[in-house]
């Protein structure tokens, strides 16, 4: 299988709901590396992107009760990033490779930025004390 993305522990932020949707996106992007070469498997993409709403959905809640600062920018870049993707690959006007390099590059800056981010992590936690 053609992986990716490799789950950095580091990346953890406490084995809460967050963390458990971040390694199942990593999973399925590196799923997409098995579909045969060339072709947009268009129903695995939908599955995903419907999982990234789900998770950025999940993340909102989280924010807003916790108070996070960049709440509002934060959510608009999950919005942005479904749309457009979804817009693609609805409409076919993207290849597979570079579909997959798209996603890939966003979910790694994604986990990466929130891993390192105290304010997020704070309204992580507080969120799954409650």
């Amino acid at each position: 299988m053609s992986r990716l993305i490799i789950w950095d522990p580091e990346w953890s932020l406490g084995e809460c709901i967050v963390d458990r949707q971040h390694r199942q996106l990593v999973e399925m992007v590196n799923r997409l590396g098995n579909v045969e070469y060339g072709r947009l498997d268009t129903e695995r993409m939908l599955k995903l992107l419907y999982y990234v709403k789900v998770h950025g959905e999940t993340e909102d809640q989280y924010l807003r009760i916790g108070g996070y600062p960049d709440y509002e920018q934060h959510s608009m870049a999950h919005d942005e990033f479904y749309h457009d993707m979804h817009r693609r690959i609805v409409g076919l006007s993207a290849n597979r490779d570079e579909m997959r390099g798209e996603i890939a590059r966003w979910l790694f800056h994604h986990i990466e930025a929130e891993s390192r981010d105290a304010a997020f992590r704070s309204c992580v936690f507080v969120n799954r004390m409650a």
